[in-house]
C-alpha cells in the first residue's frame, strides 16, 4: 500500500494502520525538527505533536494531496506554533557548541570534519525561512513539487527561494571558513 493509500484508510477510521505510517515518517519527521531547533528533547515532543495532529486532523486529508507533502506541512505547522509559543526558540542564538558535539569526531577525514562544522554553524546564522527550506529540499529530499504543495505556491517560486536560501547558506559558510 502506498502512504496515500493508508492514510485514506486511517481518515476511514482504520487507526491501526497510523502506526505504518510512524513507522516511516517518525525519524524523517524527528530530524527535520532537529535540525530546525538543534534540540534533541524539543524535536521529540514536536515529532510527536505531528503523529497526533495527524490522527486529530486525519478527515482532512484530501486524496488528491501526496501523503509527504501533507504531513511536513503538519510539521511545519507545529514547529512555527512552536516558535510562537516559545520566546527563547524565537532567538536567533543557538550554541555553537552543542551544534558541534553533535556532530561525529570520529570521522577520518578531519578537513571534511571541519567543513561540516562550518557549514551547521552557518545554517545556524541563516533566516529560518531560508534554512526551512534548504532541510526540507537537502536533508528531507523533497521534490520542488512537493516543496510547492507545502508552501502553496509555483514550483518556479520554489526554484527561487532555494537559489537565494543557496546564496544566504553560501555566505554565511564563507564568512565562517574565513574565520
Amino acid at each position: 500500500m502506498t502512504d496515500e493509500q493508508i492514510m485514506i484508510e486511517v481518515k476511514g477510521g482504520n487507526l491501526d494502520l497510523a502506526s505504518q505510517i510512524y513507522d516511516q515518517y517518525s525519524k524523517l519527521i524527528y530530524n527535520y525538527f532537529l535540525r530546525l531547533s538543534f534540540n534533541r528533547e524539543i524535536s521529540q515532543d514536536l515529532m510527536q505533536t505531528v503523529f497526533f495532529r495527524m490522527i486529530k486532523y486525519r478527515r482532512s486529508y484530501k486524496p488528491k494531496n501526496r501523503f509527504r507533502s501533507w504531513i511536513f506541512q503538519i510539521a511545519r505547522n507545529v514547529f512555527a506554533d512552536h516558535l510562537k509559543s516559545n520566546e527563547a526558540a524565537r532567538s536567533n542564538f543557538v550554541d555553537l557548541e552543542k551544534i558541534n558535539a553533535s556532530i561525529d569526531s570520529e570521522m577520518d577525514d578531519q578537513e571534511k570534519a571541519e567543513k561540516i562544522k562550518i557549514l551547521q554553524n552557518a545554517l545556524t546564522m541563516i533566516p529560518h525561512g531560508y534554512r526551512d527550506i534548504l532541510i526540507l529540499k537537502g536533508y528531507q529530499q523533497l521534490k520542488n513539487k512537493e516543496i510547492a504543495e507545502l508552501l502553496n505556491c509555483s514550483e518556479n517560486t520554489v526554484k527561487g527561494k532555494v537559489h537565494r536560501a543557496v546564496l544566504s547558506l553560501r555566505k554565511a559558510f564563507f564568512t565562517l571558513e574565513k574565520e
